[in-house]
């Protein structure tokens, strides 16, 4: 089994994910998680189990929000700062790697 990472999508319900996450980390393989897609809460099990977490602006302010009562900003004019600040409280929430995909900026 030559696996080099998995993949996972938010579409999938986040029980098979959860159970693909377990696995994958039992062997040792990468695990990304797509944050687009399905607009749901993800736990902290979830995040944990994963190398990458990868949402666009709006999808890591919505993820920080789920973890906290931190008030949603507009996402229209963040600045790289910005991006930094809500990413390391995604991972102060248990996040490993956030990979902030930012369009066209």
């Amino acid at each position: 089994q030559d696996v080099k990472c998995v993949m996972l999508q938010r579409e999938v319900p986040e029980y098979v994910n959860l159970l693909v996450a377990t696995e994958a980390q039992k062997r040792h393989i990468p695990i990304l998680q797509d944050i687009g897609g399905e607009d749901r809460p993800i736990s902290k099990r979830m995040l944990s189990l994963c190398d990458y977490i990868i949402p666009n602006e709006t999808e890591l302010v919505r993820l920080v929000r789920s973890f906290s009562s931190f008030k949603e900003e507009s996402t229209n004019n963040m600045t790289k700062e910005d991006v930094v600040k809500y990413a390391k409280l995604l991972q102060s929430y248990g996040a490993k790697n956030v990979l902030v995909s930012r369009g066209k900026k």
